[in-house]
């Protein structure tokens, strides 16, 4: 993975835990979860999918939608939000980071059989997040 790539990922983590409130309106959610999944291309080899509270809806759903001015574009990304968790198909491992009171997933998914534990470990690393099996 280039360094850009991994500063975006860091970015979005940061976005994700630095945001704040509560959103209204009701939902057919039953998971309590909402998520971000962001398809990375051949470049980079692992799919992000961010995963938090349906308390944060609305900053998770802004986000997501802003990814390509995040300059994710650049690095053959494209993102996705869904009212529900994310994903769990080829999880390689997901990286729970806790910042003002809201707790942020990061899930991490191989592309073409390229990214590996051992990546989403060094991942959680840096970031300062815990590892959590899938």
């Amino acid at each position: 993975m280039t360094a850009k790539a991994w500063s975006i990922l860091c970015l979005i983590a940061a976005a994700l835990v630095g945001g704040g409130g509560a959103c209204g309106g009701g939902s057919s959610n039953t998971s309590g979860l909402v998520s971000c999944t962001m398809a990375e291309g051949p470049i980079v080899g692992i799919k992000i999918c961010a995963e938090a509270p349906i308390s944060f809806k609305s900053q998770i759903k802004s986000l997501c939608e802003s990814a390509a001015d995040a300059g994710l574009a650049s690095v053959g990304a494209n993102s996705n939000f869904t009212d529900g968790p994310c994903s769990r198909a080829s999880a390689l491992g997901g990286c729970r980071i806790t910042s003002g009171g809201m707790t942020v997933t990061m899930w991490y998914s191989s592309v073409g059989g390229i990214g590996t534990t051992a990546n989403v470990l060094a991942i959680c690393t840096g970031i300062g997040g815990t590892y959590v099996a899938p």
